[in-house]
């Protein structure tokens, strides 16, 4: 694919590792350059975009997700990821392998459950946003997660979330309740979904 004249590398790709932009330009000083000059915008350390990029609304997702590879979305952020739920995070919750280091961001807040890898790796959505990978607990595993957690997340949180997510998906019941006894959340969630239904 051939670039237009003038065109950037890297720069319509949403956001770039400052690492990925000095290899396609061939100089380490690539990004302090572009910043400067206003063609770049510093969104993390190590981590750009374009001045006039277009980002999308879950471009937080985005930025965590190129710092954090090995996460997932989980609770409050994948809810509203998935339109389920009133509650709109002033923090993105993410769910990182035991052991692992959470990502230091001066951009944003985290909230961080540690999993076990196996767990972690059940029920996830692959996404691209902003070119960036990002994996997202599915709409039922989210559910179940904000019952699993609720004392961190409040039940009311979670009821909303599970209201909407039997109105949109009204055969998905089964697989929820299949979670949510794996997850250990089934005896939290069963009279919410029994009453709901």
């Amino acid at each position: 694919m051939k670039r237009a004249q003038g065109q950037r590398p890297g720069l319509q790709d949403g956001l770039i590792r400052a690492g990925l932009l000095s290899a396609r330009s061939g100089s380490q000083a690539t990004a302090s350059r572009l910043t400067s000059r206003g063609t770049l915008i510093r969104v993390e350390r190590g981590l750009y975009q374009g001045a006039d990029a277009e980002i999308s609304i879950h471009n937080s997702l985005a930025v965590v997700s190129a710092k954090a590879p090995k996460a997932v979305i989980t609770l409050l952020s994948a809810l509203h990821f998935h339109k389920l739920g009133l509650e709109r995070p002033w923090q993105e919750w993410i769910a990182l392998p035991r052991g692992s280091w959470a990502p230091r961001l001066t951009s944003l807040k985290l909230r961080v459950s540690w999993l076990d890898e196996a767990e972690l790796a059940q029920d996830v959505e692959h996404h691209s946003i902003d070119g960036v990978a990002v994996k997202v607990f599915s709409p039922a595993r989210a559910v179940v997660e904000t019952f699993h957690f609720f004392r961190q997340v409040g039940l009311e949180p979670a009821l909303d979330a599970l209201k909407d997510y039997l109105r949109c998906t009204p055969n998905g019941v089964q697989p929820l309740m299949a979670i949510a006894r794996r997850r250990r959340a089934y005896n939290k969630m069963r009279p919410y979904v029994e009453a709901l239904l």
